[in-house]
């Protein structure tokens, strides 16, 4: 994390419960750890709390493990009803959120229906205080337009009783991105962020174009993150 980007990340107004969501197959996940690293980094004590009730393959709890490894506490729904698709939400949430100094970061399954785990504890954050991000890849069909965003960001504002606080831009075509593509990408989620009028607070990039794209990139309002893929396909892990 350089000096710049830390300062900048410092900055941000985030609340006690940084929850992260948006549409399946987005990157919710990825973004969920890679916020978490990031605050652990800054010294903080971390909780990273899997809701995500869609899609129990690719998941905080498949991964637990690693996070576990490098100092973060996970919290998931324990024993055979991890894998379910029951909207539960361990009661150790709510301790964390409670818990003085601590830092909450939540993984919110897609779409509507995976919101609707949130609101069981939209109360609670509401008290202390939270951060919504909405990340958005414009090349997923169900968010290739404006009204495709807006009418999924509605359902999930709906769904979990929470509004979204700030966009995070996460445009990629899996192996097949190129530093042009994460810049017209981010293009066309600019433009979502301007007829919502919501900001665009990151924009993700692979550690591999990184570079590329910082070169020509000139927004200098919302921070390009270098993604660290942690959440990888089956084929990927031989």
């Amino acid at each position: 994390m350089s000096s710049t980007f830390k300062d900048r990340f410092k900055s941000f107004p985030w609340g006690k419960a940084v929850a992260v969501t948006g549409a399946l197959g987005a990157g919710k996940t990825e973004w969920a750890l890679n916020l978490s690293m990031a605050f652990l980094a800054l010294g903080e004590s971390v909780t990273l709390a899997d809701v995500d009730i869609l899609n129990p393959y690719f998941t905080v709890r498949s991964l637990s493990n690693l996070p576990l490894s490098e100092g973060l506490s996970v919290v998931c729904t324990a024993g055979e009803a991890r894998w379910s698709d029951l909207p539960l939400v361990p009661p150790a949430v709510g301790r964390a959120l409670l818990k003085e100094g601590e830092r909450v970061c939540i993984d919110v399954g897609g779409g509507e229906r995976g919101a609707v785990a949130l609101a069981q504890i939209a109360p609670l954050m509401d008290q202390v205080g939270y951060t919504l991000l909405y990340v958005v890849n414009p090349y997923q069909p169900s968010t290739a337009s404006p009204d495709g965003v807006q009418r999924l960001l509605q359902g999930l504002e709906r769904a979990s009783k929470t509004k979204a606080t700030a966009l995070v831009a996460n445009p990629h075509l899996m192996e097949a991105t190129t530093p042009d593509a994460v810049v017209a990408g981010y293009e066309k989620v600019n433009a979502f962020s301007q007829i919502l009028g919501i900001p665009i607070l990151f924009v993700g990039v692979s550690s591999a174009l990184y570079d590329e794209v910082a070169a020509v990139f000139d927004d200098t309002e919302a921070m390009l993150w270098p993604i660290e893929r942690r959440v990888l396909m089956p084929w990927e892990k031989r």
